[in-house]
């Protein structure tokens, strides 16, 4: 039987750098725009196109299916699924008020970077 390596969040989180956000306990969240995960402090940031999240980790899975499962001292549980065209047209867009629409995963992924421009 094949052994599966576990994957550390900073390496899964480096593989792409939109994500929607999924939580029970948590219904503000839906992207995550160059998410950072320090392994030294057991901080993960990252950009919601509105505002920088932060949050204390207390653990973490990264699953055979490319999904992290974040857990943070509040044990409220978040869940980063890497952002694709057919994703962002099945779930997110609808959620969003622009709306917009895009022709590749490539011009999405630069739409949601541009709004880290409006930060501060």
């Amino acid at each position: 039987m094949k052994e599966i390596k576990q994957q550390q969040p900073e390496e899964f989180l480096s593989m792409k750098k939109v994500f929607m956000v999924g939580s029970l306990s948590d219904e503000t969240v839906l992207i995550a725009v160059n998410p950072i995960f320090d392994e030294h402090t057991l901080i993960l940031t990252w950009w919601d196109t509105i505002k920088d999240r932060i949050k204390q980790v207390k653990s973490f899975e990264v699953n055979e299916d490319s999904i992290l499962h974040v857990t943070d001292i509040q044990d409220d549980s978040y869940t980063f699924v890497p952002l694709s065209l057919q994703l962002y047209n099945n779930v997110v867009r609808d959620q969003l008020l622009g709306k917009r629409e895009f022709v590749t995963d490539e011009e999405m992924v630069q739409a949601f970077e541009d709004t880290m421009d409006t930060r501060y």
